[in-house]
């Protein structure tokens, strides 16, 4: 993971890291599942490539697997550096017209952040709101989702059968509500059709709700705690629900 390369031994956060002597922004470093595969696929496209040359085996590894990784530090990297601004100027243009629709946007479409490796603009948009408002409106939103997405691999459980199975989407629940969605997105979400709508519906709905319950959090101190638990017990009842409603209507033909 190139990314952890820019921690330095102090344990601060370098912007640059340099490799082979070549000054490499640290920003955007986030090799996700889909870089991960495409780096792979050129490499092995570069190793047939060889092939066909009749290059020693031994070099083609070598070559292939440098080729593939230079292609994605410098070529796609750079892209979704730029897709990741091209987001975060998306949530400014919501987040200035102050209404809920800034909320839905991250909710809905988290999962393909994570997926793809762009969601490092979240902290970008964390001081964005930071600087606007005195306070840190996305991290509360991110929250809900994470929860949402957990409660919509609850649903999967529920319908599940399996037992292996009951206990993989258990354990990648309970990993979603401690903040790590990765084996809740790529392992059971993604793999379930209805899981993936699901996502999109309940994310979306409990990134607007938790958006309605933000301007309570300046109220009082002990409302910060109420308003992140009341944000999971929605995106609890959403997640579950959505799947569920969806699950049905897909059996049934109608979705």
């Amino acid at each position: 993971h190139f990314s952890s390369l820019g921690n330095a031994s102090d344990g601060t956060v370098l912007e640059y890291i340099g490799i082979f002597r070549i000054q490499i922004e640290r920003r955007g470093l986030n090799f996700s599942p889909a870089v991960s595969v495409l780096a792979v696929f050129i490499a092995s496209r570069i190793y047939r490539r060889c092939e066909s040359f009749k290059i020693p085996k031994t070099f083609s590894l070598y070559l292939s697997a440098a080729v593939g990784f230079l292609s994605v530090l410098f070529i796609i990297v750079p892209v979704l550096r730029f897709v990741s601004s091209a987001l975060l100027y998306i949530f400014i243009f919501l987040y200035s017209r102050a209404a809920i629709t800034d909320g839905a946007y991250i909710g809905a479409f988290y999962p393909f952040f994570a997926f793809f490796g762009v969601e490092g603009w979240l902290e970008e948009a964390e001081s964005v709101t930071m600087a606007l408002s005195g306070g840190n409106e996305v991290l509360p939103i991110v929250n809900s989702v994470l929860s949402a997405l957990g409660c919509t691999s609850l649903g999967i459980f529920l319908k599940s059968r399996g037992k292996g199975q009951k206990t993989e989407i258990l354990l990648s629940s309970f990993a979603s509500f401690l903040g790590y969605p990765q084996a809740a997105i790529f392992g059971i979400i993604l793999r379930d059709k209805s899981g993936i709508l699901s996502a999109l519906l309940s994310g979306g709905i409990a990134g607007a709700v938790m958006k309605i319950l933000l301007p309570f959090k300046k109220r009082a101190m002990y409302i910060n705690i109420s308003l992140y638990i009341s944000g999971i017990i929605i995106a609890f009842i959403i997640g579950c629900v959505v799947y569920l409603w969806v699950h049905k209507n897909r059996s049934a033909g109608k979705t």
